[in-house]
Order: structure tokens, then C-alpha cells, then sequence
């Protein structure tokens, strides 16, 4: 376990969590679930489960979607783009970040991506929008060799609500790192919301933002996550963590249901178990 000497983020951490915890989440109520705002880890893993089977709801369709019209038709979802050229108010939007860097594991990012790409497509009037960044605008090399382009660099992207910071074996080389802390430091000081998969929480308590938490990371990971930070209560037994301004998953797989974990609290539960079926994710165990 590394030692923790002057200028670690620990301190800068706690000062920024102070203002942090108190910024009011994005509005909730404009998203259409009044109790969105209110999400906590008690309630992370009751969601998931809700969700872990196909909704019931006699509006939706039995059989999953081809196109575009028929997830619109199956859904009563909005128009796709309609939101866009009716002109949305900026106040409305629900903006997410999505980190990307050199070793980030494909399907951290790559299944929240596919939750909220999917939700900001079908449903445009909940005001969702999602995109990329990294540290430059070079191709971003991926854990297992699919290489991305970002649509925004860290230093130049719009303003964000939601950041969410994956994992993977390029997180190993991040801990210490002193300019990670002070950029992930300063973007955390202008969101309502952090969120991470997998290993990437480890960068999340290197920097502080996880003392005094309950947290989750990959199975792996989760005894070094208790020594990363200060009183980090580290939660083996869920997938998902919600402690209101910040968000862990546990490992990998786990970032989808995190990803529809926040549809659910910004839009509501019925939303989520859509979003769910547009993208037809209902796991079952190996056979």
C-alpha cells in the first residue's frame, strides 16, 4: 500500500467533497421521477433487481425492437432527434462525460455508453446527453486493442452534470499521479455527480473522493480500495453503490447496471426497464 505524503489528494479531496455534497443533483424532477434525486445505496440493488426481469407492462412490446420506428411505436418513445429541433433548453439537459484513457477496459465505458446513448436517442425529451472524453485527440488505445476517438479532449469538453470514470488496466499507471488528481479534482468540483466502473474506482479514492464512503470496485480490486483512502467502506456484496453524489459499480459488466441504475434516478424506474429492453440486456447465469 502506497504511503500517503504532503500533496496527496486526500486533503484537496475532503475540500472539495465539502462543496460537493452539497450541490443539489441535477433536477430530477425535470426528468420526470420526482424521487431521483434521493437515490442511495439501500436502494441501488432493489432497482437492479426490479429491473433484472423483462417489465410487464402490458405497453410493451413482446418482441425486442428492429429499427428506430419500432422502438418508438413499442416504447411510445419521443421522436428521435425531436427534442433537438424543438430546441431544448440548455437548463434541461442532463449531461455525461464518460472518461476515456490508454488501457480503459472496452466494456466499462462501452456499456454505460450503450444505457445512456440509448436512453438520450429514444427518449430526447428526458434531456440526456452523453459523450466521450480523454486526455487528447489522439486515438485512445483500449485494454484489449479497440481503439476510440473521443469526442472532447479533458481540457475542452462543454459542461458536464454526471462524470463517469471507468476502469481497467491503465488505472494501475493513474494512482500517484498528481495531474489526474488536480484535473479529476477540479471536474468533480463542477458536477453534481461522479460515478465509476470497475477499477476506476480506485482512481476515485486515490484522489480522496472516497473517504468516509461506501464503495464497490471489481472483486479483485476491493482490499486494495479499502487502503487507498481514509474510513472507505468497502461494499463486497453489491453491485452497484449509490451514496448520492457518487456512484460505484463493481466490476466491468457491472458499469450496465450502474448505467440503467441512473436512468432510473433521473427518470424513473419505467424508464430504466425501456431503456433495458431497447438494448435487451436481462443476464441469466451460465448454463
Amino acid at each position: 500500500m502506497r504511503g500517503r505524503g504532503p500533496g496527496h489528494g486526500h486533503d484537496r479531496g475532503a475540500a472539495v467533497l465539502g462543496r460537493f455534497r452539497h450541490r443539489s443533483a441535477p433536477d430530477a424532477e425535470a426528468a420526470g421521477d420526482d424521487e431521483a434525486a434521493g437515490g442511495s445505496d439501500a436502494t441501488a440493488d432493489t432497482e437492479l433487481s426490479d429491473a433484472a426481469e423483462p417489465a410487464d407492462d402490458a405497453e410493451l412490446a413482446d418482441e425486442a425492437p428492429a429499427s428506430d420506428d419500432a422502438v418508438e411505436s413499442s416504447f411510445g418513445a419521443d421522436k428521435v432527434g425531436e427534442g433537438e429541433q424543438a430546441g431544448e433548453e440548455e437548463t434541461k439537459r442532463l449531461r455525461i462525460g464518460i472518461v476515456l484513457f490508454d488501457g480503459v477496459e472496452e466494456l466499462d465505458w462501452a456499456g454505460p455508453w450503450e444505457v445512456l446513448a440509448a436512453w438520450a436517442r429514444f427518449f430526447p425529451d428526458d434531456g440526456a446527453r452523453v459523450c466521450t472524453l480523454a486526455p487528447s485527440d489522439a486515438p485512445v488505445t483500449c485494454a484489449k486493442g479497440a481503439r476510440v476517438l473521443a469526442d472532447h479532449t479533458w481540457d475542452d469538453h462543454p459542461p458536464l452534470d454526471v462524470l463517469l470514470y471507468p476502469g481497467g488496466e491503465g488505472t494501475r499507471r493513474q494512482l500517484g499521479d498528481m495531474t489526474l488528481r488536480r484535473w479529476l479534482l477540479e471536474e468533480v468540483d463542477q458536477v453534481s455527480v461522479v460515478a465509476s466502473v470497475c477499477t476506476g474506482a480506485l482512481v476515485l479514492a486515490d484522489a480522496g473522493l472516497l473517504d468516509g464512503r461506501p464503495a464497490t470496485t471489481h472483486w479483485a480490486s476491493l482490499d486494495q480500495l479499502g487502503g487507498l483512502g481514509a474510513d472507505i467502506e468497502v461494499r463486497s456484496d453489491q453491485r452497484v453503490v449509490d451514496d448520492g453524489d457518487v456512484v460505484t459499480a463493481a466490476g466491468v459488466s457491472a458499469g450496465i447496471d450502474m448505467a440503467l441504475h441512473l436512468v432510473g434516478r433521473f427518470a424513473g424506474e419505467e424508464r430504466a426497464k425501456q431503456v433495458q429492453k431497447i438494448i435487451e440486456y436481462f443476464p441469466e447465469p451460465p448454463t
